[in-house]
């Protein structure tokens, strides 16, 4: 079902989704492991489900700009507007990679808003050549092409030692190429027999497809150089490559399901429309609560449970997110892509 606008609701409620479970995930809570196996290819997909129809009208040319547009100049103001001060700091913000985020002591989750748009234009262009052939060969030269550049982007990760990494985390953008032709084929292929599934079906799915996820991500906590033990793409640190891929579409297919279950839920999907101001504003809230958090413990002895501190928090940031979000798209479009 579409809006007035055009958008597709169940994509905009997945969207909604995927910040919530983001937001969650950089709380620190239990399930973060479990989380970090599939929230960050979640992206990767719903960018992908956008896709169908577009390289048909589209130039190369023309897509590119669009992205830098809405990914790459809010990354690169707010990357800015959170570095310490430096004349340096425009050239690492331009290389664009995790670790030049943080040598100039910028906020570190815009990592993924470069990376996304590296994605995208990867696929977009695959796409488009693969489109001139038309019928089963288009689809057989995208899928080899996907399988080729994601395995070249999964060694290139894995081989590099320059202390800055790839520019733009290119090899996490190529790695992702899997997840946004996930998205491309569902929306192409598969969504309206989904959508027509009994919900009793659904709901069966998004609770098998989460089963089998929380018992096999425990099979695939790699430990990186950065001190994290589990599936972590800003720092390509993925584990085995089978498991990563199939525990990363559970994920992804149990999250769409169950955001064809809730499309009609408005708040989702306003969340949804709102993902670069509570990527920018989530870690600053976060800050702040866990300075209360220490308060409270210091001075009165208080010590809140992990898990309402966490829905406290993203609470916190929802809300906080919907006048931010206004003042944004009146004032200064251009921070979130507008």
């Amino acid at each position: 079902m579409k809006e007035k606008n055009g958008r597709i609701q169940y994509i905009d409620v997945a969207r909604g989704l995927a910040i919530i479970l983001m937001v969650v995930g950089h709380m620190g809570t239990r399930y973060t492991k479990y989380l970090y196996a599939f929230h960050m290819p979640l992206f990767f997909a719903i960018s992908g489900m956008t896709m169908k129809g577009i390289p048909g009208n589209r130039t190369i040319r023309n897509y590119i700009k669009s992205k830098i547009k809405s990914l790459f100049v809010p990354y690169f103001l707010w990357v800015l507007i959170f570095a310490s001060f430096s004349y340096l700091s425009p050239i690492y913000a331009l290389y664009a990679s995790r670790n030049a985020i943080s040598a100039i002591q910028s906020f570190g989750p815009l990592w993924f808003l470069p990376c996304l748009m590296a994605a995208n234009i990867l696929f977009f262009i695959g796409l488009k050549e693969a489109n001139k052939l038309g019928g089963v060969l288009q689809n057989i030269i995208l899928l080899c092409f996907v399988v080729f550049i994601s395995y070249f982007g999964w060694i290139l990760g894995k081989n590099t030692r320059y202390n800055l990494k790839i520019p733009l985390n290119a090899d996490v953008s190529m790695v992702s190429l899997p997840f946004i032709y996930f998205g491309w084929v569902f929306q192409e292929y598969l969504h309206r027999s989904m959508k027509e599934m009994r919900l009793q079906f659904k709901l069966l799915a998004v609770t098998l497809l989460f089963g089998l996820l929380y018992i096999l991500y425990k099979y695939n906590l790699p430990v990186s150089d950065y001190g994290t033990d589990y599936v972590a793409m800003a720092f390509s640190t993925y584990g085995n490559m089978l498991l990563f891929y199939f525990n990363a579409l559970l994920g992804v297919g149990g999250v769409v399901l169950l955001a064809m279950i809730l499309e009609a839920i408005n708040a989702l999907k306003q969340i949804g429309q709102r993902t670069i101001t509570i990527l920018v504003i989530h870690g600053q809230i976060q800050f702040l609560f866990q300075l209360f958090w220490d308060l409270l413990k210091e001075t009165y002895g208080i010590t809140v449970n992990a898990m309402l501190k966490c829905f406290i928090c993203v609470l916190a940031v929802l809300v906080i997110s919907i006048p931010f979000d206004y003042i944004l798209r009146k004032f200064v479009p251009n921070l979130i892509g507008k």
